[in-house]
């Protein structure tokens, strides 16, 4: 049997990793909102470089609700002519 201080323990620290990830989502977000907006795109205008990535995906991405999948990534820092580390954790 797991004593109880070890369960909570366990649980807290799933709670730090997945608060970790959601910082990761935003910060990649918020950078790609930044040079987005540096370069005087619109999400549509955006949205049409970036083939495949709907105007709805980049808006969840910059809010940091949807994460930034390697592929987008990778999408982005091309067509923003910048590092993809930029955007990976």
């Amino acid at each position: 049997m797991i004593d109880q201080s070890f369960s909570s323990t366990l649980l807290s620290g799933r709670s730090e990793l997945l608060d970790l990830e959601e910082s990761g989502n935003r910060a990649a977000g918020v950078i790609m909102k930044i040079l987005r907006e540096r370069r005087n795109l619109t999400h549509e205008e955006f949205s049409s470089k970036l083939e495949g990535v709907s105007v709805d995906q980049i808006s969840g991405i910059e809010s940091g609700i949807l994460p930034m999948t390697n592929e987008i990534a990778r999408k982005v820092s091309n067509i923003l002519d910048v590092p993809i580390s930029m955007f990976l954790k």
